[in-house]
């Protein structure tokens, strides 16, 4: 007799005196200690369906583990929305400027920017990351490339951020030491409430990247393209103090290859397109000022 796939409980057994579960001559036995043996079919099945589970679950897992990341995404823009709205309430209806030159309290020289100058409305440098970004834009190193100042001193820390500005409401103000006079002119001074025709649908933060110039997408200095960072959907901070979200494609080359740059504090950026209606349609950022025009279509401005 052929005994294979022979399992029992640790026991000395003695095989003329006991039957354990098997297959003798091509028929499955049961032993009188009740031990079950698999056999390779089936033990190769169970794999089959323990794998085919595991790869419907663990996409499932990621999406809503990146859902749970995009909400607290957007909870941290809605409280820097709030800080932004207490800002301009103290300061006549003028939104913060995005870069100038400041001193610290010893009186040496130092970079303030939207972040510092929002930090008496907030007390948590953890809602200026985005929990879907690896990589958070370090205002130490863009200043240390462009021989500017270190970031003024504060608390909480302003240094590390995920969130750029819509730099044609938070303008870098008039006149400003740090741009060269052809990026500058009264045009760019800080802007006010009153000056946003549609405030429900101009954006002044996003999930997005500051860059310098050039790369395959042909960026400006400052240029802000969005990022996406929740499964092809990038987040939006509107100047009415609402959140959402815009819907993104990668922006390719004629080749199919994704376009993309540099951003200030030296690292890559991929350009993607925002697909979803409204004054952004089509762009890759969420940049300007949102007007209709007479045929209601929309259009943004950069005063």
């Amino acid at each position: 007799m052929l005994i294979t796939n022979l399992q029992c409980p640790n026991q000395t057994i003695k095989l003329r005196n006991a039957q354990c579960y098997g297959r003798i001559d091509g028929v499955s036995q049961v032993s009188k200690f009740g031990c079950r043996a698999f056999t390779l079919i089936e033990l190769l099945t169970v794999i089959a369906i323990i794998s085919i589970l595991a790869a419907i679950l663990f996409p499932v897992f990621a999406s809503v583990r990146e859902k749970a990341r995009q909400t607290q995404c957007l909870s941290n823009l809605n409280q820097l929305g709030s800080a932004i709205t207490l800002y301009t309430q103290d300061n006549d209806e003028t939104y913060p400027l995005s870069i100038r030159l400041a001193s610290n309290i010893d009186g040496s020289a130092c970079i303030e920017y939207l972040y510092t100058e929002i930090v008496p409305y907030n007390k948590s440098s953890g809602i200026m990351i985005c929990p879907s970004d690896p990589s958070p834009f370090d205002a130490v190193i863009t200043s240390e490339h462009y021989g500017w100042p270190g970031v003024c001193k504060t608390s909480p820390s302003t240094v590390l951020t995920s969130y750029q500005p819509n730099y044609a409401v938070v303008d870098h103000g008039y006149p400003n030491v740090l741009y060269a006079p052809s990026l500058t002119g009264p045009n760019h001074a800080a802007k006010k409430l009153s000056q946003i025709e549609f405030p429900a649908d101009t954006s002044i933060l996003s999930d997005c990247h500051v860059t310098r110039s050039g790369g395959s997408a042909n960026y400006h200095i400052t240029d802000a393209p969005v990022d996406s960072r929740h499964n092809r959907l990038s987040n939006v901070l509107y100047t009415d103090g609402h959140v959402g979200s815009f819907k993104v494609r990668p922006t390719l080359s004629a080749s199919n290859e994704q376009l993309g740059g540099t951003s200030l504090d030296g690292k890559p950026v991929l350009d993607y397109t925002i697909v979803s209606p409204g004054p952004y349609y089509a762009s890759d950022s969420a940049w300007g000022i949102a007007h209709k025009t007479a045929n209601g279509a929309w259009t943004v401005s950069d005063p």
